[in-house]
């Protein structure tokens, strides 16, 4: 049974509910925190996924140029980005230049300036630290792969 100031706050409408101030301040805390893990989990992960795709439009740049080497050619004279582009070996905004890879940066493909017999190319606007793990990862596949100041720089056969 209901004590008789029970019964009033039941009725009475000026009886306010709901939440404090601190409550709320509580709430907001922790879903600051929790998103803040989120975004921590996340953010790397798609670098993760930038390098992966960049690994792969390399891979795919020499394996075009390297298909038109084996027909009857030794070198890489007069292949480029553009040159595949046009061939539809490669998509179309990969011949602007301007943005192709990933973070926003471009691929360059040309013959190698000391060995026109190995393309070099490049990828700009790495990030550093990504730009060194990728060289890192693929430099057994290829002549050579480095990076310096965010352009990923392969040697290719």
């Amino acid at each position: 049974m209901l004590k008789h100031s029970q019964k009033n706050r039941l009725f009475n409408k000026s009886f306010q509910s709901g939440f404090t101030l601190i409550e709320l301040s509580i709430v907001m805390v922790i879903l600051a925190l929790l998103i803040g893990a989120a975004a921590s989990m996340f953010g790397p992960s798609s670098d993760k996924g930038k390098s992966s795709v960049l690994v792969s439009n390399i891979a795919e740049i020499v394996a075009n140029a390297s298909s038109f080497k084996t027909v009857g050619k030794t070198t890489f004279t007069g292949i480029n980005i553009q040159w595949m582009v046009d061939r539809g070996l490669l998509p179309k905004p990969w011949g602007d230049g301007t943005t192709a890879n990933p973070w926003g940066g471009s691929y360059t493909a040309a013959v190698n300036s000391t060995n026109a017999s190995q393309l070099q190319v490049t990828a700009t606007s790495v990030p550093n630290e990504s730009c060194l793990a990728i060289a890192d990862s693929i430099s057994s596949s290829y002549v050579s792969a480095a990076c310096s100041s965010g352009t990923v720089t392969v040697i290719a056969k």
